[in-house]
């Protein structure tokens, strides 16, 4: 599976296709027009057709291999200022938002502008061009900073290039650039006949704009890069906080060319590649094609051979802080990307673009620390040192009095046994006090003070009569206090509990409730197998979707009928569509029918594995799988057409600790952990208002809600389940 935004950008120079009777996303009304097409030649159009074979990807007979042995397709010529492909081919597109493949059309980039193709830099608008220099930095420094102003892509491409790149994620600007860097070389780079091959395309009819026009699509091609390049694409981004929905480690991504392998895999007509690209280097080959088909390091200005694109990117170092693999003192060798390369230059991983990051800080730095005051803690450290001593004199001396003292006591105890306390009202207690003297020992002077009061109290209280008098009047005081007991307000509210109500962060929160109401009601589900396996079993998602939808069904329903709320009823509506319902099952949506078309065809668990790390995205990869296995008269439900990662509600479910529980230590650094997991954590999210009459329908449905729930938890055979609702700790 690749992430949306990336899979459409391996396009070369890919636009959106709205529908095949629609304008299409990023490119004019202008585009209706084409220099050329297949079908302005017909004798050419019809050599080409007596050699189509079956396409290695689309599955139909439409394609030539090789097409730089086809003479009629144009002939190729590798040198700088010569493209191997010029426009995008406007083929019909049906599924929204899939990409448009590129068109094969080998030219020098002034013959291409001379046919009439829109790929001269000065001529592009102005917002296009001042937009080009952010998007596609390095190239422009290469290019048109140097004074070209040919590309071999035109200006309707570069919109809807454009489109793309300003949508990747991430935090780590560096590694955004160079991800850009590479679709922007792909499908601009005045030079790409020198590091592309195309090894296949489909010869596809042109679509309701451009109806009778024949266009070469390309089917697959080769992009030929260095080692230093393949390894920095890597290394500039692996500590990106949205890397992992770049790079599946499920799909073995753990280096540049898995990287780009999953990238770039097929997906036509869907969320994805429309062409399948293959990135690899010059190692990759025979020592004899390496020294046939590339360039040699010795030859200046070669042409006719394989240049791979080799240029550096720019450093993370200095640049992004921790979301930065490389270390502040890593020394890169780079090395020319052509055959007999033999020296290599060291260089620290700063040399790049980004190497200039820590001495333009630092100035600021020095700044800022003549700012800071300079403090004297002598003084502090002298108290602390004559407090400490004092402290530990006091201790000493308090152990030595305390253990003087025990010994006093001891020692009239051994002489006299314990002491007769005979008062004016005591009767004559000798016989006892002597008998409990001969069978207990000293414990301690408090442990005796006390006993010593207490038997005078106990002897006053039990002399003739008093017990009469005590007992009622001690009762008179019990009943008297009891009575107080009408006027307590017994606090139900969790937040007053913890905070007072005169504290500043509590008259925050009611003055910030006031206006914008309070934090969301929620209520929790959590689901336990059981027989303590993890939930990475098709039998647990399912039964973890069936019981999330009866909590979700729950409607209360008053006693004659007339009033009924439902939690769409009251529910938060994040993105104005479905109910905000945060679980990892909203992979499949929570929707069964989603999970059974799977479960079918034996794809659920890898569905479930794919957009655990890729969340925000389609299952592209697995829908061309899934499409390609339907049995006949079967079709994909309109609710899952591309294969949806995206929950029920259109959010992403990225937040896997607060989804899942009892994950391996790591997990959130290794998301294949997460899949070894022991819980469900289900979460809605409710409305909540400060005045409290708003809130009664929210309460009726969270108690009728914990009824149900309560029978599902003694009737379930499968989980344990837990279960929280907004009510439950006032109810308790």
């Amino acid at each position: 599976m690749r992430v949306l935004i990336f899979a459409a950008l391996l396009a070369m120079g890919t636009t959106q296709a709205a529908s095949s009777s629609t304008s299409l996303s990023g490119v004019s009304s202008a585009s209706s027009y084409v220099p050329w097409s297949l079908a302005d030649n017909k004798t050419s159009l019809a050599i080409i057709e007596s050699q189509l074979t079956m396409c290695t990807y689309s599955k139909v007979e439409e394609c030539i291999q090789d097409p730089k042995l086809i003479l009629e397709l144009g002939s190729l010529y590798r040198a700088p200022g010569y493209c191997i492909a010029m426009d995008s081919a406007y083929v019909n597109i049906t599924t929204t938002s899939a990409a448009i493949p590129n068109r094969y059309y080998p030219t020098s980039v002034e013959e291409a502008y001379d046919a009439g193709f829109s790929n001269k830099f000065s001529e592009w608008s102005d917002t296009n061009r001042e937009q080009f220099e952010v998007d596609c930095p390095l190239l422009y420094n290469e290019t048109i900073a140097l004074g070209e102003d040919m590309l071999c892509c035109t200006e309707s491409q570069y919109t809807g290039l454009s489109t793309q790149v300003r949508m990747i994620p991430g935090l780590c600007s560096a590694c955004k650039e160079n991800l850009r860097n590479i679709f922007c070389q792909f499908t601009c780079n005045p030079n790409n006949s020198m590091f592309l091959d195309i090894n296949e395309v489909r010869i596809m009819s042109g679509d309701d704009e451009h109806e009778g026009q024949i266009f070469p699509a390309v089917e697959e091609a080769t992009y030929y890069v260095g080692k230093d390049w393949i390894r920095d694409i890597y290394d500039f981004c692996e500590d990106d906080s949205s890397f992992s929905l770049l790079c599946n480690p499920n799909q073995d991504c753990t280096d540049g060319y898995g990287l780009m392998e999953y990238m770039g895999k097929y997906a036509f007509n869907s969320i994805g590649s429309p062409e399948q690209i293959n990135v690899t280097t010059m190692d990759k080959f025979s020592e004899e094609i390496q020294t046939t088909e590339f360039c040699h390091c010795h030859y200046a200005n070669e042409t006719n051979c394989i240049s791979p694109m080799n240029n550096k990117m720019t450093s993370c170092v200095g640049v992004c802080g921790s979301l930065c693999a490389v270390s502040s003192d890593d020394t890169r060798t780079y090395t020319e990307a052509c055959y007999g390369a033999e020296s290599a230059s060291s260089s620290g991983s700063s040399s790049a673009t980004g190497s200039g990051s820590d001495s333009t800080w630092a100035e600021l730095n020095e700044y800022l620390a003549t700012n800071i005051p300079e403090t004297d803690w002598a003084p502090l450290n002298y108290f602390l040192v004559i407090f400490g001593g004092i402290t530990g004199v006091l201790i000493i001396v308090g152990f030595i009095v305390a253990t003087l003292r025990e010994r006093k006591y001891n020692a009239v105890d051994r002489r006299s046994g314990t002491p007769q306390v005979i008062g004016p009202d005591t009767p004559d207690f000798h016989g006892v006090a002597s008998a409990m003297a001969g069978s207990t020992g000293y414990l301690s002077f408090l442990d005796d003070l006390m006993t010593k009061k207490l038997r005078l109290w106990a002897a006053f209280v039990s002399k003739d009569s008093r017990p009469k008098k005590i007992i009622p009047m001690v009762l008179v005081v019990v009943v008297v206090c009891a009575v107080g007991l009408y006027n307590i307000d017994i606090e139900t509210d969790p937040i007053k509990l913890w905070v007072s109500t005169s504290s500043t962060s509590y008259e925050e929160r009611q003055h910030y409730g006031d206006i914008f109401n309070p934090f969301y009601r929620s209520e929790q589900i959590i689901l336990v197998p059981k027989d303590g396996g993890n939930i990475y079993r098709s039998s647990i998602l399912k039964e973890a979707i069936r019981v999330q939808n009866v909590a979700a069904n729950v409607t209360y329903t008053s006693d004659d009928g007339g009033t009924t709320v439902a939690l769409d009823d009251i529910c938060w509506k994040a993105t104005g569509t479905g109910c905000t319902v945060n679980s990892i099952t909203q992979y499949f949506q929570n929707n069964m029918e989603h999970f059974e078309f799977y479960e079918k065809y034996g794809l659920e668990l890898e569905h479930f594995s794919n957009c655990l790390y890729s969340p925000t995205t389609s299952d592209v990869a697995l829908c061309t799988e899934l499409k390609n296995a339907l049995d006949d008269g079967d079709s994909l439900p309109s609710s899952m057409s591309d294969c949806p990662c995206l929950s029920a509600f259109g959010s992403p479910m990225n937040l896997y600790n607060t989804y899942l529980g009892g994950f391996p230590d790591g997990a959130e650094s290794n998301y294949t952990l997460f899949l070894d997991s022991i819980a469900f954590v289900s979460s809605y999210l409710n409305y909540n208002y400060a005045d409290d009459d708003k809130n009664e329908p929210a309460i009726k449905w969270e108690r009728e809600y914990i009824k149900t729930m309560k029978k599902e938890a003694e009737s379930n055979s499968v989980f344990n389940v837990y279960f929280y609702a907004e009510i439950s700790v006032q109810d308790e």
